[in-house]
């Protein structure tokens, strides 16, 4: 039987890390947004959640400061800017993001994901899954912060181990976020590269009829 594949216009060749990010970031946008539309629609029930609820410590970050996150980490890896500690969880959390989609082989996701503004290789759901966590363990910055925070086990207040000290500073900065309610006025200007035009109108047109969400 032929794998399940989401076509696109560039000839079938193997996902680079940066196309496999690309396509990370888009997945996590997409459902993120999905969340965040319906949390403030009185018609719709929650259809997805954020991207960084895959971290318990971060499962109660607002979704519009998710997107946030999200937006910034895409822009400073665009402006090869050195990542910071939940940059790091954020990528994490966004491959983790589009291997559900592949594990789930949900193809109507998997086109929009594959709809930005970038031109890709075909994209075979199949095997997909399986390059997002081998990237997770060769990509060139530390990963052990997501992994780690990602096991709350490890994260007891009873145990006072080297591995918890060195994770106490990223462990309060997601907490930080998790306190967050505004997002930058910058947001869309973060998102070039990331999202079609009118996609960005989407979402400023969000922002425009929820301002108190805004950090004007």
């Amino acid at each position: 039987m032929k794998p399940t594949e989401t076509t696109m216009s560039a000839p079938e060749t193997r996902l680079q890390t940066d196309d496999l990010l690309y396509l990370s970031f888009r997945a996590a946008w997409l459902t993120t947004f999905d969340r965040l539309k319906a949390e403030y629609s009185i018609a719709d029930s929650f259809s997805s959640t954020g991207f960084l609820d895959r971290l318990p410590l971060a499962s109660g970050c607002a979704p519009q400061v998710q997107l946030d996150l999200l937006l910034e980490t895409w822009a400073r890896l665009q402006a090869g800017t050195e990542l910071n500690d939940v940059d790091k969880c954020v990528c994490y959390c966004v491959t983790d993001e589009l291997a559900l989609v592949s594990e789930t082989e949900n193809e109507r996701l998997m086109a929009q994901v594959t709809a930005g503004p970038r031109t890709v290789a075909t994209v075979n759901l199949r095997w997909l899954a399986s390059r997002l966590r081998t990237l997770q363990i060769t990509w060139p910055f530390e990963t052990d912060c997501a992994e780690l925070v990602r096991d709350v086990n490890r994260l007891s207040p009873q145990l006072d181990t080297p591995t918890r000290t060195e994770l106490a500073e990223t462990v309060d900065s997601l907490l930080e976020c998790v306190g967050h309610w505004l997002v930058n006025p910058r947001i869309i200007a973060h998102s070039a590269g990331l999202l079609q035009q009118n996609e960005q109108e989407a979402l400023g047109c969000f922002f425009q009829e929820h301002p108190n969400l805004m950090n004007l």
